[in-house]
């Protein structure tokens, strides 16, 4: 997500080409995910932003229109979805929907990832609980045997 007013301030004071690539450089991650819309394809501050993000080693993700125009050929770029229309209004209406729809498998995978962690550590508890339990009742019997 953008800082407008970071947004406002970097563009006015060092360039609009650096708006975004300065932001991953501040705030992303390795493992973060960034995600780009450029109807044409060849916006050069997502370029950058995504040379950015692929050297902190974020994921990159890219939605482009028409041909797919640099986006397509960035080697930084890991995925770039192509909606392949002539048509502005399609492209960026496409664009919204599938970004809208990878946040939503996004989330899904984050909660169920979540849940996996929740339950993986629920059952390492169990079955610590379940040795000691074990190691008493050996202890217990060990004892009554003597």
């Amino acid at each position: 997500m953008t800082d407008h007013a970071v947004l406002s301030a970097l563009s006015n004071d060092v360039g609009f080409d650096v708006v975004f690539s300065r932001q991953l450089e501040a705030h992303g991650r390795p493992g973060d995910i960034a995600l780009g819309l450029s109807t044409s394809g060849n916006s050069e501050n997502l370029l950058r932003a995504f040379t950015q993000a692929a050297k902190q080693g974020m994921r990159t993700v890219g939605l482009s229109g028409y041909d797919g125009g640099r986006m397509a050929e960035c080697p930084a770029l890991e995925h770039c979805l192509v909606v392949r229309s002539d048509s502005v209004h399609r492209i960026q209406e496409t664009q919204a929907a599938v970004a809208h729809a990878l946040w939503a498998g996004v989330q899904a995978a984050y909660r169920n990832d979540v849940v996996d962690h929740h339950d993986a550590s629920h059952e390492d508890a169990s079955h610590e609980d379940a040795s000691h339990e074990d190691a008493s009742h050996d202890q217990l019997s060990h004892k009554g045997a003597e």
